[in-house]
């Protein structure tokens, strides 16, 4: 029982980390919207199970990188409150990441709309 309540938990944690970095964190929030203007289009093209597989994939990478980009700019801000180099480029390194992410869920969805979209516009 006391496993099972652990995992429970930390569930509850995880999910309050989530939520609150969800809320309070602008890119996170514009993140969220265009996840849901993907999805949306999605329904809309009614793609294949495959294209929602890389779809929903490169949406769990990128919140995952927003998020954890939060956490490492969280952490380095309590650790260093003054401005040093070594945290700027933490900052920015993590940063970097969700760039890099966010340009390659970019490309997987003008992959995977764009020939729905020309399709649209020949009918």
């Amino acid at each position: 029982m006391p496993r099972k309540k652990r995992f429970q938990e930390s569930l509850k944690i995880a999910m309050r980390g989530a939520m609150e970095a969800s809320l309070n964190e602008r890119n996170l929030k514009i993140q969220w919207m265009v996840s849901i203007v993907v999805i949306v289009a999605g329904g809309f093209f009614q793609l294949q199970m495959w294209e929602w597989c890389f779809l929903i994939l490169s949406i769990g990478a990128v919140l995952s990188a927003e998020t954890m980009n939060t956490a490492i700019e969280s952490l380095v801000d309590l650790l260093e409150p003054e401005q040093h180099e070594s945290a700027r480029k933490a900052k920015d390194f993590a940063a970097g990441s969700v760039l890099l992410i966010s340009i390659a869920a970019c490309v997987i969805g003008l992959l995977i709309f764009g020939n729905h979209v020309l399709l649209l516009l020949k009918a």
